[in-house]
């Protein structure tokens, strides 16, 4: 996270959103970042590049936090 607040990260890669975290918050905080300095979200197990100015694009990777939150209180 402190990559992406300083600037040196154009593309951010993760595997699998829950992989990023869990808690929702941080989810938010990290998509709210990456929004506001145009950092892309590359998802491997999704085969896509988000760019988060596109609401759908957002809309995806929000719902992917809910989904892992949700997930992880089931267990």
């Amino acid at each position: 996270m402190a990559d992406v607040e300083a600037g040196r990260v154009n593309v951010l890669i993760i595997w699998e959103p829950s992989r990023a975290s869990r808690l929702l918050s941080a989810w938010s905080t990290l998509l709210e970042t990456c929004q506001r300095l145009g950092v892309l979200i590359h998802v491997t197990s999704h085969q896509q590049t988000y760019d988060l100015d596109n609401p759908r694009h957002w809309r995806t990777l929000a719902e992917d936090g809910v989904d892992a939150v949700y997930e992880a209180e089931k267990t």
